[in-house]
């Protein structure tokens, strides 16, 4: 049975570093490189020491992956001081050991993130969860590979007065508009704003990087929504911009056929235009719904002319030469 003595030597910790330790909460993987720090330093009754990363996987049993890892933790919680011997980064392979210390100024530590939840929309509609610390991503259990792929973290933070955050709150609207049984319809208010800050990330990137105008994206947005085909496919922010070339090139067929549609006057009771054709003779003839108006005066029979078909008539009809005003 094991029975430690002081006599066996002992490690001499500040009474404030210690106590700030039994207050802050460090991972695993990090807190076991700290310890190194601690004992490579104070240990040796020194404020710093030379470490290499091969030190650090002997002394912990990690691998060179958590090292690093642990590494990094350290250095967002504040907890120690690298001054680079040989590189500019920690992922590249040292070719000198770095000088480790501990930050004394306790003050200045600080905690780990808060693991977040963001909100993000899946290809059939849905909704889905992403969890994630500063160090890890996790995918929705049963997501597909292109979901997995499509998992975002909400990273920078719109004002509500940006065209990206209007157009995407106008897409979220109007999705809600399109579709009453939308998942989107439980959202709390925060898991709403969420969202609608997820899809202005991919809409900011449409605006500044592909360069399109707002007053277009807007237009395609009320489009595709409206769109009995496309309103069941475009349901992010991302899959609008995936997806911009077609809906765009669609967006303004449709208005070209709405446009030449208003752009041609109904006829009137007083002016109404009727189809007309030259007969065999050359005489002009009309023909008005469907039915010829005019017949020739020296028909073989009198009978009245109806829309299946010409007896009486004499008149062959070649082609249709154009219309005339009435």
């Amino acid at each position: 049975m094991a029975n430690p003595q002081l006599n066996d030597g002992f490690l001499r910790i500040p009474n404030d570093i210690f106590r700030s330790l039994v207050k802050l909460r460090i991972p695993g993987e990090a807190r076991q490189v700290f310890d190194c720090v601690i004992d490579k330093t104070y240990g040796w009754n020194d404020t710093s020491a030379l470490i290499s990363l091969t030190d650090f996987q002997d002394a912990t049993g990690l691998s060179k992956v958590h090292v690093l890892r642990g590494l990094n933790n350290l250095l967002v919680m504040n907890l120690i001081i690298i001054t680079q011997k040989g590189n500019d980064s920690l992922r590249k392979k040292p070719t000198s050991k770095k000088e480790y210390a501990i930050n004394g100024d306790s003050e200045t530590w600080k905690p780990l993130p808060k693991k977040v939840t963001v909100i993000t929309q899946k290809g059939n509609g849905g909704t889905a969860k992403l969890s994630r610390d500063n160090n890890s991503r996790q995918a929705p259990k049963g997501a597909s590979k292109d979901n997995k792929d499509s998992l975002k973290t909400c990273t920078k933070t719109f004002p509500s007065e940006a065209d990206a955050y209007r157009l995407s709150a106008v897409l979220f609207d109007e999705i809600l508009k399109q579709n009453s049984n939308s998942k989107l319809h439980v959202l709390t208010d925060r898991k709403r704003e969420q969202q609608i800050q997820l899809w202005a990330l991919d809409i900011d990137k449409l605006i500044r990087l592909d360069r399109q105008e707002a007053a277009l994206i807007e237009k395609v947005i009320r489009f595709v929504t409206a769109d009995d085909f496309e309103k069941g496919n475009v349901l992010s922010g991302a899959k609008l911009r995936d997806r911009w070339d077609q809906l765009v090139l669609k967006a303004l067929r449709n208005k070209k056929s709405v446009d030449s549609e208003k752009s041609e006057p109904a006829p009137t009771s007083s002016q109404k235009k009727i189809a007309c054709y030259k007969d065999r003779d050359g005489n002009l003839r009309r023909v008005d719904n469907g039915a010829i108006v005019e017949r020739d005066n020296n028909a073989a029979s009198p009978d009245p002319i109806n829309q299946q078909g010409v007896a009486g008539v004499r008149a062959v009809v070649l082609s249709v030469v154009g219309t005339m005003t009435e």
